[in-house]
C-alpha cells in the first residue's frame, strides 16, 4: 500500500466506494466525514519498489497487524460491515474474526455474506489490476459486486 493518489489501485477503490455511494475523493479531503474507513489488513508498508511483490514474511506481519485491526474495529460502535478486498485481506480478517473455513473464491463469486454475529463480511477482489483480472469476469464483475454491495447494505 502506498498514500498516492496516482496508484491505479486507490483509484479502483475511490471508483469502487461510489458504487456504494461513498464519495472518498482520492485526495482525502472529505476522509473526516466519508462515513467508511477504508484500511489494508497489513499496516506496513513494502520495502520493495513493485506493488506486486509478495509479502515475504506474511507471518510476522499477519501477527503485528491483527492488534491494529483489532483495536481499530473495537472502537468503531456503528461498524456493521467490513468488505475484505482480496484473498490476503480474506485470510487474515476472516481468522482474526473466527469465521475460517471459507474459500476466497466462492465467497467473492458467490457474494456469499459472512456473518460474525457483529459484522456482515463482504468479500471482493482486490482493488489491484491484478486483484481485478484474477475475478472471472474482470472489472465489470467487480463493479457489480459492488453494486451488490450497495444493495446489501441499504
Amino acid at each position: 500500500y502506498r498514500h498516492d493518489p496516482n496508484i491505479d489501485t486507490n483509484k479502483n477503490l475511490v471508483k469502487f466506494l461510489r458504487e456504494i455511494d461513498v464519495d472518498a475523493p482520492i485526495d482525502g479531503s472529505k476522509a473526516h466525514n466519508c462515513g467508511v474507513l477504508y484500511i489494508s489488513a497489513s499496516y506496513f508498508l513494502k520495502e520493495r519498489p513493485k506493488m506486486s511483490d509478495s509479502i515475504p514474511n506474511q507471518k510476522e506481519v499477519t501477527g503485528a497487524s491483527e492488534p491494529v485491526f483489532r483495536y481499530v474495529i473495537a472502537n468503531m460502535p456503528n461498524l456493521e460491515y467490513i468488505i475484505l478486498a482480496g484473498h490476503v485481506a480474506f485470510d487474515w480478517v476472516t481468522e482474526w474474526l473466527f469465521i475460517k473455513g471459507n474459500k476466497f473464491s466462492e465467497c467473492r463469486d458467490n457474494h456469499r455474506i459472512l456473518e460474525t454475529g457483529k459484522y456482515k463480511v463482504l468479500t471482493s477482489a482486490h482493488t489491484s489490476i491484478l486483484g481485478i483480472n484474477n475475478r472471472p469476469g474482470n472489472m465489470s464483475a467487480v463493479q457489480d459486486d459492488w453494486k451488490i454491495f450497495r444493495e446489501v447494505m441499504a
